[in-house]
Parts: C-alpha cells; sequence; structure tokens
C-alpha cells in the first residue's frame, strides 16, 4: 500500500540543538514529529529534555505545523512506569500535542553489551536479547497503558523488526494506527538539497512493506528517509543544517488530529484466525521463513515428516500458525496414509553454513533484507562491527542470519584488524566516573561540536573524566563529550 493523500512531515530528535520550524512549513511540510526524551534536575528527577522542550514550543509558537512526538519505549524499564510518565509529563507541560508515537523497535536487554557490540569489542550475536514473547508483551502493556491515557496515539515499528524480533506483535497491532519506517529510495550517503529537490527526486514510489498486524487502513505514515537528507529547518549549536527523517503522512489524518475529530482505532477486531490444518514435511529438510519469499529471513529448518499446523496458502507458501511460512510443494496434507513415526532419536541441530569473519569500514552501513539497495531496511551495522559472512555474489553479501550488506562497505578480517578490547573495568587514576543520561551522544576528538566524531556514548555507559570546562568533560583517552548530557555516577 502506500499513502495516498500524502503531505510532508519531518521529524527531529534530540541530536538537533534546535529547529526553525518555519523553514519547515515553507518547505511544505503539514506537521513536525518531535522526539521526546528524558532527563534530570538537580535532584535527579526525571524531566523532560530541555531540547525536547524548545523543539516542541518551537512548532507549537513560531508556526501553524500540527504538533506530534514520538518516544522511545525501551524495553529494559517497566513499560507501566514509563508510559504514565509520558502521559504526566505532556499533561503537566501543557503542550498541544496532537499525537504520540511509541517507538518499538529494540530487543537487547542489556545496553552496556549493545554498546559494546556496536563498538566491535564483543560479537553482536552475544548482546543479550529478549524473547519473542517478552518484546511482545513489554510493548503491548507500554500501549495499552499509553492508550488509556492518551488515545491519541500509536505504533512506529516496521515488519523487519515484527517478522525478525516479535511477531507476536502482530495479534495486537490492529488495534493501533501505524507509522511504518521503511527506505526504499534515498541517498546513499548524506546529501544537502532544498525541501523543493527532495519533492523532486526523493519521494517514494513503491508500496509499503507492512507487517501482518499492520492493517493498511491504518497506517497513517510512511518514513522513506533515514538520516539521508540534509534539509532547512534542523541545526546544530553553530546553525549547521543537520540530517532529517522525512515521512509522508496522510493529509486526512493530519486536518482530523488537528481539529480533534479522530477516532480511536481500540476496538479494530483482529483478523479471524482460520483453524489450522497439519500437513507433513515430504523432504529431507525443508527451510521456514520469516515471511512468503525465498530471500526473506530463516527462521529455522522443518525435517522429514515434521507436522506442520498451516492457516492459509497463498502464491505457492504456506503460512504456518506462528506466523512464518514454508514453500507449500514441500508439504504435504497429513492422512492416514502419511503417519508420522516418532523420531528414534532426537534431531540433531542442524550445522550452520561455513563463514568468514569480516569488518565493517564505514562508520554506519545499512543491513538489508535481501541483495538490493531498495530492500526492506533490517538495522546499522557500524565501523568495527565483525560480520559473519556465508557468501559474496553480485557485489552484496550475505551474512549467517540470512541478511545482506554491501561488499564495498566491509574488509576480510586479519590479523591487524580485530574488534578492539573491551575497556578495562577499573576506574584510572585522576578520574571521576560518569554516566551518559542520553540516550545516545556524541565522543568528539576536541571540546567543539564541530570537530571530529570519534563514536557515539550510549546511555547508562561509564565515562572516566578528567575535568570539565567550558561546557566540555574531558575523557580519560583524551576524547571529549558534552557536559550537559552525563552526570556523576
Amino acid at each position: 500500500m502506500r499513502i495516498t493523500d500524502p503531505v510532508l512531515v519531518p521529524d527531529v530528535s534530540i541530536w538537533c540543538d534546535h529547529i526553525n520550524s518555519q523553514e519547515f512549513e515553507a518547505g511544505g511540510c503539514a506537521s513536525v514529529v518531535v522526539g521526546l526524551y528524558p532527563s534530570f534536575d538537580n535532584t535527579g528527577k526525571k524531566i523532560l529534555s530541555p531540547i525536547s522542550l524548545q523543539q516542541c514550543t518551537d512548532v507549537a509558537t513560531k508556526s501553524s505545523l500540527v504538533l506530534q512526538v514520538y518516544y522511545w519505549d525501551d524495553i529494559t524499564q517497566d513499560p507501566i512506569v514509563q508510559a504514565d510518565w509520558l502521559a504526566q509529563t505532556l499533561q503537566s507541560e501543557g503542550l498541544p500535542v496532537k499525537w504520540i508515537w511509541a517507538d518499538q523497535e529494540q530487543w537487547w536487554t542489556d545496553w552496556s553489551a549493545w554498546q559494546q557490540g556496536r563498538s566491535g569489542a564483543i560479537p553482536m550475536s552475544s548482546v543479550p536479547a529478549g524473547t519473542p514473547a517478552l518484546i511482545s508483551a513489554h510493548n503491548q502493556k507500554f500501549m495499552n497503558e499509553l492508550h488509556s491515557k492518551f488515545p491519541q496515539s500509536g505504533v512506529y515499528t516496521n515488519n523487519g523488526f515484527v517478522a525478525t524480533w516479535a511477531p507476536g506483535m502482530n495479534s495486537w497491532l490492529p488495534e493501533y494506527r501505524s507509522w511504518v519506517p521503511q527506505y526504499g529510495k534515498q541517498p546513499k550517503e548524506a546529501t544537502q538539497m532544498t525541501w523543493a529537490q527532495l519533492v523532486a527526486n526523493w519521494l517514494p514510489d513503491y508500496d509499503i512493506l507492512l507487517a501482518a498486524g499492520q492493517l493498511p487502513q491504518s497506517v497513517m505514515g510512511h518514513q522513506f528517509t533515514g538520516d539521508s537528507c540534509i534539509l532547512p529547518g534542523s541545526y546544530s549549536k553553530d546553525n549547521v543544517q543537520l540530517p532529517l527523517d522525512v515521512s509522508q503522512f496522510s493529509k486526512a489524518f493530519i486536518d482530523a488530529i488537528k481539529a480533534n475529530t479522530l477516532n480511536p482505532v481500540s476496538g479494530t477486531p483482529v483478523p479471524p484466525t482460520t483453524t489450522p490444518t497439519p500437513y507433513v514435511v515430504i523432504y529431507t529438510r525443508i527451510n521456514v521463513r520469516a515471511l512468503p519469499d525465498g530471500n526473506s529471513t530463516w527462521v529455522r529448518y522443518a525435517v522429514l515428516n515434521e507436522v506442520l499446523q498451516v492457516v492459509n496458502i497463498t502464491n505457492g507458501w504456506a503460512q504456518l500458525a506462528d506466523g512464518t511460512y514454508v514453500y507449500a510443494a514441500y508439504i504435504t496434507p497429513q492422512s492416514s496414509t502419511t503417519p508420522v513415526p516418532p523420531p528414534p532419536t532426537p534431531i540433531p541441530t542442524p550445522v550452520p553454513p561455513a563463514t568468514q569473519n569480516y569488518v565493517v569500514i564505514y562508520a554506519r552501513i545499512n543491513v538489508r533484507a535481501q541483495p538490493s539497495g531498495n530492500a526492506a531496511f533490517v538495522r546499522y551495522a557500524v565501523m568495527g562491527e565483525v560480520l559473519q559472512v556465508v557468501n559474496i555474489a553480485n557485489g552484496w553479501a550475505e551474512l549467517l542470519d540470512g541478511t545482506y550488506v554491501f561488499a564495498d562497505y566491509i574488509s576480510l578480517q586479519t590479523t591487524t584488524n580485530p574488534p578492539p578490547p573491551a575497556p578495562p573495568p577499573t576506574t584510572p587514576p585522576g578520574t571521576v566516573n560518569y554516566v551518559v543520561i542520553y540516550a545516545r551522544i556524541n565522543v568528539r576528538a576536541k571540546p567543539d561540536s564541530t570537530s571530529t566524531w570519534v563514536r557515539f556514548a550510549m546511555k547508562g555507559e561509564v565515562l572516566q573524566v578528567v575535568s570539565i570546562a567550558n561546557g566540555w568533560a574531558q575523557l580519560a583517552d583524551g576524547t571529549y563529550v558534552f557536559a550537559d548530557y552525563i552526570q556523576k555516577q
């Protein structure tokens, strides 16, 4: 499906120091989605980040743009506590927010380990992840609570995340409106342009790939660029234009929430489930995939004589009761003539294909579901991250989990480019431990927001600070972070 009555809507995060909402409006935008991030006051109380508050205020007081917001739902935190804080904060601040989107795309359960994985200190596969049941249950609890306090709310997520990490979300996603990120057409590198050039060259011309629970009639927005278009309206502290995520939203939706006439989706029935029919696998081993596509994410193997519960067969693919798929020609309906004897011994775990370790050589690259620059985005891989490559063909590297990266962006791992070791746990003499209090902050080579970027430091990460001067904290390794983004441990 596509947004049939599209209007442009940028979204801004805490990495943007300030915005010019009049430039958004002059560029033809109808609304802005502002990221709401928590901060802490001098007493340690959790409050709304001053940057988020100022961005919301600028949209509300300096333009006629409709104000929407989003909030990252952290699965390592209590969902009810997060939702209640969000609703109470919006009420206490008195912001004219017309819609809240829950950003639900997290699967890891340890931020410190995730940061080590992103930096290459440990394999990403060793970063603890929530079970599909845990992720789906957490996200549903958050949405139920938020929706009860603020009915003008919906879910930001996509098919890649749901199919891979939380297929259970498909059972309750129909209850909410959706905003879907999918980047099928955008510049390969961050490119400065005008709003007119964006409209002329980069608007989506493809169908949005939805999760099973994202009903087309409930999809209100499509985020079609991700940090690749540098546009007027988003600025650093030094008034340098920053990349923007840009979406197309339904004009009818924007008009309705502006007028407060939109009815909640809550109560939309989940599509009826067909009674499963038992089928038997008739080949030695077949692939079970996340989607009805031979290039989609591999889930597991099904083996000869295994009984599968099939709910539907369409276009040559059989949908199983758990939401996964197998090729229909490899199974047959179970009958009295196809008894299934119990296996005499446990089925051995399949041996994964041989792999070679490759290292990411650019700051951030796209991992995609298929070997195509237009394929569904799965995640980012970052510089220094080690990827297990199964095969390289036609310029694309296939990874062990069935995803793909562009082969020119990685290099075969050798003894000269091993991942960096994890930092020592001890505090160096003459330093003080500080903790990062924002989701992600920049670490720079010098105490200047325009100096060379070194890496990201993540929320909860402990930094060894040597000194703080002129608003910048010098770390033990000689790099710097903005002091307002950390607090003493």
